[in-house]
């Protein structure tokens, strides 16, 4: 189990996390920023074999979510959110304040 997934601690972690993988498994990080309505979100993707992540940065908040059935697109959740991306377009819900996904803020990539 050589190769490992790992997120790397920001100034507010104290620590990083990882998940073993078999030694085989290819690990893809891949690193976009959205501009969703007045805010900014980071998301770094993370695919390795059937595992798939998605860690969001949204202010001081960061959220590991990871990938779920979507009819289209990519669709992640994690805590009270669901990401559900397609091309350079988002979408993200609260599903605390939103339990039927009727209001999403929709999301552009930044380019740059």
């Amino acid at each position: 189990m050589a190769s490992i997934i790992s997120m790397t601690a920001t100034p507010l972690l104290a620590d990083d996390i990882t998940i073993p993988m078999p030694a085989d498994t290819k690990v893809e990080h891949v690193d976009a920023t959205y501009q969703c309505g007045q805010e900014k979100v980071t998301v770094t993707y993370i695919n390795a074999g059937s595992v798939n992540l998605a860690r969001l940065g949204m202010g001081d908040t960061i959220i590991v979510a990871s990938s779920v059935i979507a009819a289209s697109g990519a669709k992640y959740a994690g805590g009270p959110y669901v990401w559900w991306s397609k091309g350079e377009e988002a979408e993200l819900y609260d599903v605390v304040k939103d339990p039927q996904m009727n209001a999403a803020t929709h999301c552009s990539t930044v380019k740059g």
